[in-house]
């Protein structure tokens, strides 16, 4: 079975080519693995490599890339916009074809030991691998940067590393090791040289700040364009997406009497990030979508292998799932099943909906009923992405349980390092209870809009959202019943129960 994985990682040089290439020519030298896409930027001082290949293959790319890095960066000297702490900074791998999540996090955990036996790093495991809930978000791992965690590594024990020295390498730093779903970098370029704007605008639309969810943003001062940027992350673009982060940027700045001169996307991108949005709205600048779309990039892996049609194969998909979920193994269990349950509900939902579009073409009240449906399938396809998300964060999150259990009595850091586990495994199932009441509440609005003969679809959807609350209910409250913090336990306690009240308000629709 063809497996791929994707790897992108980011290197604190972006403007000396030779090293850049150098480090690429380094990734090469791993047998089976197509570098996809190398982009370097000037004033950020950073390059990110996009390459894939088998899983076993790509991890020696990324070693010997960072091996690389290692050797030529000297952190000491670097200087550019962009927060670092690593010659090499970030590694991230993400699952393409025939790989799971789980195996990407098993992925980086062999990448971060093999960095920290042969080349003496720091690494700490983020995103989707964290170990512990602070290190999940890459801003909370990179606090302070090279400069400050030098100052820190082996006084603050909460600052030690997953894998290496409690010690900062002298030249290369640390560096942040994971595994995570696809992001997009996306900068918006100013026609201002005010600092204070772009950095006001950042926090406005950050979800660290209240804004936009699943939105890091930054705000930078581009000298050698005479301009300031929004650099922004979009860490779930199904729910948030290039074209919201780009009007509310454009309509922050209008406020302020400046408009937008550019936007760049950086590195490669799915080609659903750009579905109903066109490149030429976001007034984006050298985008070469043969070369940046990832799925366009990766037909050259697959030359001679033909990919037969899931609407042919899904009989084949559904039973794969299904046995898993039938073996005696704890992974996948319910929490993945159930947030299974709310993918499917809103998957049928979503073509009850597209049928009653098609249906109501040429009717005289088309326009305004085609209005509320298509407000409401943008939203559908968001919390679909959002539910096949956490029916792999749930699977993670017994993961870290098991692992915690692991520890050695005798280790006195068992029983917090449980208690956390436990807390972590509770938030992907309370995440898929509120995205499961928040997705019916939106669909009893459009119910009116569905016709008699489609309702038996509708509803079919409804009561698999439905089943994904409760399923996801029971599986807050087995985390909760082992926690010990009564605060923690009666606060989520009473969320869940609120939760499930509001739920059964719908009856049995």
């Amino acid at each position: 079975m063809l497996k791929l994985v994707q790897c992108v990682p980011n290197f604190s040089e972006g403007r000396d080519r030779a090293k850049v290439e150098a480090i690429v020519g380094a990734i090469r030298q791993a047998s089976g693995v197509v570098v996809l896409d190398v982009e370097m930027d000037s004033d950020h001082n950073r390059c990110v490599i996009t390459f894939a290949g088998p899983p076993e293959s790509t991890l020696e790319g990324a070693f010997l890339g960072a091996k690389k890095a290692v050797e030529i960066i000297d952190l000491r000297i670097h200087k550019g916009e962009h927060p670092r702490m690593g010659a090499v900074d970030v590694i991230p791998f993400t699952p393409l074809f025939g790989v799971t999540m789980l195996e990407c996090v098993e992925l980086s955990k062999k990448l971060g030991d093999r960095l920290a036996r042969e080349l003496e790093l720091p690494v700490y495991l983020y995103a989707l691998s964290a170990q512990k809930p602070e290190r999940e978000n890459l801003a909370s791992v990179l606090k302070g940067e090279f400069e400050g965690l030098r100052e820190v590594l082996g006084k603050d024990a909460g600052r030690d590393p997953d894998f290496g020295p409690a010690s900062i390498h002298p030249t290369a730093g640390a560096v942040a090791v994971g595994a995570r779903e696809h992001i997009i970098n996306f900068n918006v370029n100013l026609k201002s040289r005010d600092l204070e704007l772009a950095e006001a605008i950042a926090k406005t639309i950050r979800a660290s700040g209240g804004g936009l969810p699943y939105v890091r943003a930054k705000g930078i001062d581009l000298k050698a364009q005479g301009a300031v940027q929004i650099s922004t992350v979009l860490t779930n673009y199904p729910v948030t997406g290039l074209k919201t982060v780009y009007e509310k940027i454009r309509d922050q700045a209008r406020g302020a009497g400046i408009s937008i001169e550019s936007s760049e996307l950086i590195g490669m991108v799915p080609s659903r990030a750009l579905e109903n949005f066109a490149v030429e709205e976001l007034k984006a600048t050298v985008f070469n979508p043969q070369s940046q779309i990832l799925e366009n990039r990766l037909i050259e892996l697959l030359v001679g292998q033909v990919r037969a049609s899931m609407d042919i194969f899904w009989p084949a998909a559904l039973k794969t799932f299904c046995e898993a979920l039938a073996k005696p193994d704890p992974i996948p269990g319910g929490g993945s099943a159930s947030a299974a349950l709310g993918a499917i509900g809103l998957s049928l939902v979503i073509k009850t909906t597209l049928i009653q579009q098609r249906k109501n073409a040429g009717a005289p009240t088309a326009g305004e009923v085609s209005s509320r449906l298509n407000a409401a399938l943008e939203l559908l396809a968001g919390w679909k992405e959002e539910f096949l998300i956490l029916a792999q964060e749930d699977s993670l999150g017994y993961q870290k349980v098991v692992e915690a259990y692991r520890i050695p009595k005798t280790d006195p850091v068992r029983v917090n390092e449980i208690q956390n586990a436990l807390k972590y495994a509770c938030q992907a199932p309370l995440k898929g209870l509120h995205l499961g009441l928040q997705c019916m509440t939106r669909l009893v609005s459009i119910e009116g809009l569905i016709g008699p003969n489609l309702m038996s679809d509708f509803k079919v959807g409804l009561r698999s959202l439905a089943s994904c609350c409760h399923g996801a209910k029971e599986n807050v409250l087995i985390n909760l019943g082992s926690i010990n913090d009564e605060s923690y336990r009666s606060r989520i306690l009473g969320e869940t129960e609120a939760l499930i009240s509001r739920l059964n308000e719908f009856g049995s629709r």
